[in-house]
């Protein structure tokens, strides 16, 4: 997919053939291969259960959320309004989110400790970080 990018222009270099080769041992392969994404688009589709999806409206990652096939138990969440910075006890849908982690996993979440470790004071949007460079 692609993201519109014309208003960062002046804060963004383009990188002419990149390279993964930092984040891998020297000898790994980092050639993408299209057919390993499709095995796992596959894979999360068919067998991809206990998956909790989360996704922040305004997030350009969402732009390549999985679509649910309803094959499996996995949950996808769109907070309207929100980008990348989501937190699960801010959730519309939290309640969801906790009863589907507490079946999975066999235990009980206190919510009142959920809620108390999302940061009080959120950090400046990252349009916000540009504009005031």
């Amino acid at each position: 997919y692609s993201i519109r990018t014309d208003s960062l222009e002046d804060y963004l270099t383009d990188v002419e053939n990149p390279s993964f080769s930092k984040f891998s041992p020297p000898s790994a392969d980092t050639t993408f291969q299209p057919e390993v994404v499709l095995d796992l688009i596959d894979w999360l589709n068919t067998e991809g259960n206990n998956i909790i999806y989360l996704y922040g409206e305004q997030d350009p990652w969402s732009a390549g959320q999985l679509e649910l096939s309803g094959l499996t138990n996995a949950v996808k969440i769109v907070q309207p309004n929100d980008d990348h910075r989501i937190y699960i006890a801010e959730l519309d849908q939290r309640e969801l989110v906790y009863q589907r982690l507490e079946t999975w996993l066999g235990i009980t979440i206190n919510r009142a400790i959920a809620k108390s470790v999302v940061p009080q004071a959120e950090p400046q949007s990252i349009l916000e970080r540009f504009r005031n460079r």
